[in-house]
């Protein structure tokens, strides 16, 4: 997300040596500066040189906060859609004669259903 519809119209006075946002920056960015430059209130946006306005830190912490809950809802969304299908492929392989090849792939489906329980997706070994 692009932090322009963020920008707050006022010209405050302001300490030169603060880090400028260009409008077309994400909140990501701009949060990164926030952090860089330890002054929590706000940066002083501009485009093609041009001073816009100021963007608070709490505005932009808001949406780098709610961009992260919504991404991991999508994960998590993502995740037990996964469990489902791989459950349902289970059961019906399960249900068919057994033969080394389909013995094979239960267990491989079984290794799948533990990496997505525990939150393995990548298979790195790490849990996300």
């Amino acid at each position: 997300m692009k932090i322009k519809a963020l920008i707050e119209l006022k010209t405050p006075p302001y300490p030169k040596d603060l880090p400028i946002l260009d409008v077309e920056e994400t909140i990501y960015q701009a949060y990164d500066k926030f952090l860089k430059s330890s002054y929590f209130q706000f940066l002083p946006v501009f485009m093609n040189g041009n001073y816009l306005g100021i963007i608070t830190f709490k505005v932009v912490a808001e949406m780098v906060i709610r961009a992260y809950r919504h991404e991991k809802n999508e994960k998590f969304r993502t995740n037990r859609l996964l469990i489902q299908k791989t459950v349902r492929t289970l059961s019906l392989l399960k249900a068919t004669e057994p033969t080394k090849k389909i013995e094979d792939v239960i267990a491989l489906q079984t290794q799948i259903l533990d990496h997505l329980h525990f939150g393995d997706i990548n298979g790195d070994g790490k849990i996300d």
